[in-house]
Parts: structure tokens; sequence; C-alpha cells
């Protein structure tokens, strides 16, 4: 099952609050970003995505997105464009 949902109060650019209440700049990482896709399956899911994307944890932390890419329950997924580079650690749920 993928269930993903749009946020509608993100403009793509600048921070972006989790669901805790903490920020990230996606803007740090991605250009032109999409306004983001949580993960509320209530369990992990894979997502694929044909441009550069970087996920967020409920707590803050950025991590890489490397298509196709399991996508925890609360995981946020970017979308967007990289002119450069920038390094974010590789999740792992161990």
């Amino acid at each position: 099952m993928r269930l993903l949902i749009l946020f509608q109060n993100y403009s793509g650019e600048g921070d972006f609050t989790t669901s805790n209440g903490s920020t990230i700049n996606v803007s740090d990482y991605i250009d032109d970003a999409n306004r983001g896709e949580t993960n509320t399956s209530g369990s992990t899911i894979v997502v694929t995505k044909s441009r550069n994307a970087i996920m967020v944890d409920p707590d803050g932390n950025g991590y890489q997105f490397s298509s196709p890419q399991e996508v925890p329950n609360g995981f946020t997924v970017f979308e967007g464009e990289s002119f450069g580079q920038y390094f974010l650690p590789t999740y792992s749920h161990l």
C-alpha cells in the first residue's frame, strides 16, 4: 500500500516544519523543491522518484534518497533539482 499526503502549507523553499515541530531548511539540499509528500501509511513503503530528492524524518533530520527508496512512516520526501553536491547521511533503521 502506498499512502503519501502532499503538504499544502509548505512553499517548497526554506524551512519545513515536521510533524514533531522540528525544522529543516530543504533549500540547503535541493532547489525548486516540491511541497513534499509524507508517508502516512503506518508502515514503511517503497517510493520511486525520477528527480533528485531527499527525505526528512519527524525530528528534522535529512537523509539521502536513492530511488527506489524505503520510506519509513512519518518521513517526508522532497523532490527537486540539485546543482551542486550536498552531503546527507544514508538512513539506517538498525
